[in-house]
């Protein structure tokens, strides 16, 4: 269950576990699936295309949220311009992730203060069209023993008819206690990139210098708090019904939610629906 949830399967609880399961209806019966070459991204753009481009605004980072008598004042810093603004609002959806709360708006932080995010890794490895044998799916996983990290890699020749370059995309799940480790990684990921390149090498029966040789570039994204991890007793925690503002609701997966795109969604429209019944229609 690492690949979905960030945490093995003595971690993550009865009901994440049965939800695990029951949801592959495709073991057993024909079932259709759709799944979009570039993942998730697909859907964040059909969601970008229906609001208008005055409602967005990138490079800007909120670090405070203060309650007011008629509504919030968010400070807000552009990092385009560097400049630091206030935004008067009567109501908000906070989406962000809940650790930045102590930072943010102090005064519910207590209320997520249990839930536990796994660490990840992911190195991209860029190749040559053809400097590979042309054997892998889409995931490749591999089964390690504990205290591996290493789950497996994606393959972009599965998702796209004639790539000009093969991208492989592997992915490493940490336990939470080696969250300190990743600072090394971010300043030096060498040893991650190599690493990286053995258990692809050891998949495709080829030598990690030959494997080396062909590597064009590498690039690695280190995520210190990914997902929620689903343990016992977290989930359908809605701390919104503990909130200590009636027009600041939380969204998001890690309210209770398990960390999947359906989940973020639906924990979004729970939000409007929590605003509207406070009177914001």
């Amino acid at each position: 269950m690492r690949d979905d949830y960030g945490a093995p399967a003595a971690k993550v609880s009865a009901l994440a576990g049965l939800y695990y399961y029951a949801s592959r209806a495709w073991e057993n019966d024909e079932y259709q699936i759709f799944s979009p070459p570039e993942g998730n991204y697909y859907f964040a753009r059909q969601l970008l295309a229906h609001l208008p481009p005055a409602a967005l605004h990138p490079a800007h980072l909120v670090y405070q949220i203060e309650a007011r008598k008629k509504g919030f004042a968010v400070l807000v810093l552009d990092t385009n311009r560097e400049a630091c603004l206030e935004i008067e609002t009567k109501a908000i959806v906070f989406a962000a992730p809940k650790y930045t709360l102590p930072y943010v708006f102090p005064a519910d932080a207590p209320l997520f203060r249990t839930v536990e995010y796994a660490p990840w890794a992911v190195v991209n490895l860029l190749f040559p069209k053809d400097s590979l044998p042309d054997t892998a799916f889409w995931q490749n996983e591999t089964l390690h023993p504990a205290p591996s990290a290493y789950l497996g890699f994606v393959d972009s020749a599965s998702q796209h008819q004639s790539p000009q370059k093969r991208v492989l995309t592997a992915y490493f799940n940490f336990e939470p206690r080696q969250r300190p480790q990743l600072l090394k990684w971010a300043e030096n990921p060498q040893t991650l990139v190599e690493e990286a390149l053995r258990e692809v090498a050891h998949y495709f029966d080829v030598s990690a210098s030959e494997l080396t040789r062909h590597t064009q570039a590498a690039f690695v994204n280190i995520m210190g708090h990914a997902m929620p991890i689903a343990a016992p007793g977290y989930l359908c925690q809605d701390q919104n019904q503990a909130r200590t503002h009636p027009r600041l609701v939380y969204a998001g997966v890690d309210n209770g939610c398990l960390p999947l795109l359906l989940e973020a969604l639906d924990s979004g429209l729970e939000a409007v629906k929590q605003l509207r019944s406070s009177g914001l229609g």
